[in-house]
């Protein structure tokens, strides 16, 4: 078998393997955000995985906060989130309008919140989660 036609039939096989390959499973993640029962808008939540928890290959999630405070994770751009432990953190202030000029945000939540060591958040992402088992109410 010529060297060219060799070479074309390993490069197929590499990209037919790579292609096998699937994606890790994520979970859909829902949830709500609120301080003190009041729905928080301006908010994002990040679930950083738990290593200490056995959380070793888990990438972070994110999410925005609608109107009502309901935010739907995504990991990588893909909806969801892998199983396992993850700290939350919950990063709530007021955006900065453009041309605002320079002024430091205005927290809507003590600051702490958006440290996932300090928020005292922790949740297991699991496929049955009940509902409001990712719903987190920060106190002001």
């Amino acid at each position: 078998m010529p060297t060219d036609r060799r070479a074309a039939l390993a490069a197929a096989a590499l990209l037919l393997a790579a292609g096998c390959q699937r994606e890790p499973e994520l979970v859909p993640v829902a949830g709500r955000l609120t301080v003190g029962g009041e729905p928080l808008t301006a908010a994002r939540v990040q679930f950083v995985p738990d290593r200490q928890k056995g959380n070793a290959l888990g990438r972070e999630a994110r999410a925005r906060a609608d109107a009502d405070g309901a935010y739907a994770l995504a990991t990588d751009g893909r909806p969801g989130a892998l199983p396992g432990w993850y700290q939350v953190a919950v990063f709530a202030f007021e955006e900065v309008p453009d041309g605002g000029g320079p002024r430091p945000p205005v927290w809507l939540a003590p600051a702490r919140y958006a440290d996932p060591e300090k928020s005292g958040f922790a949740v297991e992402v699991t496929a049955d989660a009940p509902p409001g088992r990712y719903d987190f109410d920060l106190k002001p």
